[in-house]
């Protein structure tokens, strides 16, 4: 089995071929970025981390609006190429799911990143560590409840559920349980979609944010 940052770096060979980029540039759009702005504002986090940054397009919105922002990825390649494209942020090499981070921060953001790891126990355990007492984290993932992966079941497709990188799938109570498990409160857990307004278990993707208490 190769090493994370391995894995990563050859993901991120080519980045522009290999990183999908539709999220990142659609700016104030973006419904991640929104729900993270909405809470990081409303605790009054000013100090950010941003974890498993990739390319760095999310990294700099959040400077523009006014953060202090951090990133770190297990990725060199992906680090070098948000250093170049995306500066001002303070980017760093780091694997989450190994140990913490010495800051602390007030929020956190990992976006779309759960589902890549193997023991996603620990990262989210040492992103607890890393986060201040009453920071928020913000999660994202992709609902394997989503209503496109049930019809493909239901066809007997399952081609979802054998990604190269995907090494695990979340519901939203899954999601819900894992960030409890760790120590955190969840706030809550919604959703995208077109029919996403029926509840996050119809959504496309999950957007969870919880607080470190």
């Amino acid at each position: 089995m190769k090493d994370a940052s391995e894995h990563y770096d050859e993901y991120y060979s080519d980045v522009k071929k290999s990183a999908p980029f539709l999220e990142e540039m659609e700016g104030n759009k973006s419904y991640r970025r929104s729900v993270a702005l909405q809470y990081f504002g409303k605790y009054n986090a000013k100090k950010i981390l941003d974890v498993g940054c990739g390319p760095g397009f999310d990294s700099a919105y959040f400077l523009k609006k006014g953060f202090e922002v951090h990133a770190c990825d297990v990725s060199k390649k992906a680090i070098d190429f948000a250093k170049k494209q995306n500066p001002g942020p303070r980017y760093f090499l780091w694997d989450m799911e190994k140990r913490p981070v010495k800051t602390k921060f007030d929020g956190m953001c990992a976006f779309e990143i759960i589902e890549h790891l193997y023991d996603y126990d620990v990262f989210l355990e040492n992103l607890k560590k890393s986060l201040k007492s009453g920071g928020i984290l913000v999660v994202t993932t992709p609902n394997v409840l989503a209503p496109r992966n049930r019809i493909k079941l239901l066809m007997g497709r399952d081609e979802w559920f054998k990604s190269k990188y995907h090494v695990h799938f979340f519901s939203p109570n899954m999601l819900k349980e894992a960030l409890e498990r760790s120590g955190f409160r969840v706030m809550s857990i919604s959703a995208t979609g077109k029919i996403s307004f029926l509840g996050a278990n119809f959504g496309g993707s999950l957007t969870a944010v919880a607080i470190n208490e």
